[in-house]
């Protein structure tokens, strides 16, 4: 496993629509671009289509009841742009805004 290099990779939400169902279900659409560093240097990825049904437990929580993840396309941008800090940033509001 030593001689296996490490990927560096990144994704961006750039899309994201929430319809609600019912009082415990709703329908989730998100396009994601993926950017991955592969071990020649060159910058690879796609951008997929997700839709999800999500489900809410009296508690709150929230489960996935299916996903499909269709691949849509090769992500365009060919220079890597890290996600780490913007994911994070955006989780910390999401989690102050709903809780």
């Amino acid at each position: 496993m030593a001689n296996i290099p490490e990927e560096v990779d990144s994704h961006f939400i750039t899309e994201f629509i929430y319809n609600p169902l019912s009082e415990d279900l709703a329908e989730v659409r998100m396009k994601v671009t993926y950017q991955v560093i592969q071990a020649d240097n060159q910058i690879g990825g796609a951008i997929i289509h997700y839709q999800t049904l999500v489900t809410f437990t009296e508690d709150n929580s929230a489960l996935f009841k299916i996903i499909n993840k269709t691949p849509a396309e090769h992500t365009p941008n060919k220079v890597f742009a890290d996600s780490y800090q913007e994911n994070r940033i955006h989780s910390l509001i999401y989690m102050d805004l709903f809780t």
